[in-house]
């Protein structure tokens, strides 16, 4: 499944944003139980937030630079 993030839309189900961050449903609920990935439920169903998203990435890159500090 290919999904492209679309900056007018709000929520995204889970196969959605596990596309969209090119990662498996597995592990996109492992960082839902971790915590990681923020996400709100609407009666029964489980939405991730383009926030959300976008705060998991921002945070990816802030470690990537981290680790580059501490090579140099």
């Amino acid at each position: 499944m290919e999904v492209h993030l679309d900056p007018d839309r709000m929520l995204y189900r889970v196969d959605e944003a596990a596309a969209v961050l090119a990662l498996s449903r597995h592990r996109l609920y492992e960082l839902i139980r971790s915590g990681e990935l923020p996400t709100v439920k609407i009666g029964n169903l489980r939405r991730i937030p383009v926030q959300s998203m976008v705060a998991y990435v921002d945070g990816l890159l802030l470690e990537v630079g981290r680790d580059d500090d501490d090579a140099a």
